[in-house]
């Protein structure tokens, strides 16, 4: 049997998604039963060792953990090591670097002697250096750091914040042209995403993969729905979200409330920005912070909004699974840059213009009957095209390449 050797960082995960990675979980569950998986994880504490036991454990033959500092206690490390001006472009990457885990790395290698090495996020890149060069490695990507970077620089124009992101843009750059191209397979959610990583990087090997949605747990639940109200998840100390937010709560909103005063907005998600305090200061807002469980505030809303105004080209997950639990979704057409389809699925209404976007938004506040049929067509887009068993049949074929490819012959 294959064996593929994951390394991976227990962080806060967003979505809460049964106290584990939404993607490394799923990548599991399809998988584990045609592959063997080993999982060298980064863990901040003795309680993350024990949740990525418990997450992951009946679907590896071997789950390792090694305690990663929480802050900058290995920065001097960091920045000294090998290739550290390299190391140094990927900015807070090196909070996260750690002498014991590299060593690890590389014991584990040896000892376990896997087909192909499965890095799950840009973190784990760090480590790249300790897999032996014949040994294949793949990268799930998702979004490319750099055009997020870029689009995010270019909304904010000459403000300090636009100009932070453009020299992230370009440190973002340096650390892709040195990296990306390292890697057997480079998996990105969206074609936009790959583009863009061939024009800035023809070296890297970059691939679509669509990722899926758990649509048994994404379920809708219609009878816990509370009218009028709207709702907006994501993690809000990301740049694109507070931007969002603040531009429907001041752009958005109050049109909204003119034709329907009692609607209530919610924000829900991740380590909220102090930019959006103001926002609760109003009785009919509301930000719901670090909830256990996002679906219950999607049940409730009447309409789920993605008011996004830089377009990264990645998967927007909030609105998979907004549509996956059978929700109508308000959103802008830079939100579902990168998600092919779901334009024309009849399961979401797009609109740029706050104008437009209030008037939708009002549209299905006031029927029922309209926000139903929406929400089942969008449920029925995603079972037929979001499906965990694409993802399957996609890694399926590319693990099974390494090994057609005797690459790994001779490598220890």
């Amino acid at each position: 049997m294959i064996k593929i050797l994951l390394i991976a960082f227990d962080d806060q995960y967003y979505p809460v998604y049964e106290d584990a990675d939404y993607v490394i979980l799923n990548h599991l569950r399809a998988l584990s039963p045609d592959f063997q998986f080993i999982l060298l994880c980064g863990v901040h504490d003795n309680a993350g060792a024990a949740r990525v036991q418990k997450a992951y454990g009946k679907y590896c033959e071997n789950i390792y953990t090694v305690p990663i500092p929480k802050c900058f206690q290995n920065t001097f490390r960091f920045l000294t090591a090998r290739a550290f001006w390299l190391r140094f472009a990927t900015l807070p990457f090196y909070a996260y670097y750690s002498d014991t885990f590299s060593k690890r790395v590389r014991e584990v290698i040896h000892d376990a002697r896997p087909h192909s090495v499965h890095f799950c996020d840009p973190l784990s890149v760090m480590y790249l250096s300790d897999v032996p060069e014949r040994v294949p490695a793949i990268l799930f990507y998702g979004d490319s750091l750099s055009r997020w970077f870029f689009e995010v620089a270019k909304t904010n124009g000459k403000s300090p914040w636009g100009l932070y992101y453009r020299i992230r843009y370009q440190c973002a750059l340096l650390w892709e042209k040195n990296f990306l191209g390292r890697f057997r397979h480079v998996f990105v959610f969206s074609e936009e995403e790959k583009r863009w990583l061939l024009e800035k990087n023809p070296k890297a090997r970059a691939e679509t993969i669509r990722i899926g949605v758990d649509a048994d747990y994404f379920a809708p639940a219609p009878e816990e729905e509370k009218s009028p109200s709207i709702v907006f998840t994501g993690i809000l100390s990301y740049r694109t979200n507070i931007e969002a937010i603040k531009f429907f709560s001041k752009d958005i909103l109050p049109l909204i409330r003119q034709e329907i005063p009692a609607a209530r907005f919610v924000a829900v998600g991740r380590n909220p920005s102090p930019e959006l305090s103001s926002l609760a200061r109003d009785p009919l807002n509301a930000l719901e912070a670090n909830v256990p469980d996002t679906r219950k505030y999607m049940a409730e809303a009447s309409v789920c909004v993605a008011p996004l105004r830089t377009a990264t080209g990645g998967v927007k997950l909030k609105i998979l699974f907004a549509m996956s639990m059978g929700k109508a979704v308000v959103a802008t057409a830079k939100a579902i840059d990168g998600t092919p389809g779901i334009a024309d699925s009849g399961g979401i209404c797009i609109a740029d213009d706050p104008g437009d976007f209030s008037r939708e938004t009002v549209r299905l506040l006031k029927s029922r009957e309209l926000r139903e049929a929406m929400g089942r067509r969008a449920r029925e887009f995603i079972k037929k095209h979001y499906s965990w068993e694409n993802w399957k049949r996609s890694f399926s074929a590319k693990y099974a390449s390494l090994i057609a490819l005797g690459a790994v012959r001779g490598a220890y």
